[in-house]
């Protein structure tokens, strides 16, 4: 859930590497590989402030991964994968049964 959009729907189109410019570092792209790209469906996906919110697959109570960034020229917000974030970091994730 964002801070600023709260829970959202949007629709995944891709999965890959992709390069943003570094606001910081200007010159300096920035790669992400293994990351989705997930779209606006009715309302915005994500806008400014959601960035580190956990995104998960509707339906299915599963973490996809953790909300990069917004591209500011398109519909489109960039998700890191999950699993990537569980391996670099060595974490082990549960399923709790909430019913």
């Amino acid at each position: 859930m964002g801070q600023t959009t709260g829970h959202t729907t949007g629709l995944y189109t891709e999965f890959g590497t992709y390069s943003l410019k570094n606001k910081c570092l200007p010159g300096r792209d920035v790669s992400f590989q293994g990351s989705y790209i997930i779209e606006d469906t009715d309302t915005y996906f994500s806008q400014g402030g959601d960035s580190g919110a956990g995104v998960l697959i509707e339906g299915r109570d599963e973490a996809l991964g953790l909300l990069i960034a917004r591209s500011e020229k398109s519909s489109k917000t960039l998700v890191c994968d999950i699993q990537t974030i569980v391996q670099l970091f060595d974490l082990d994730l549960y399923r709790r049964d909430l019913r």
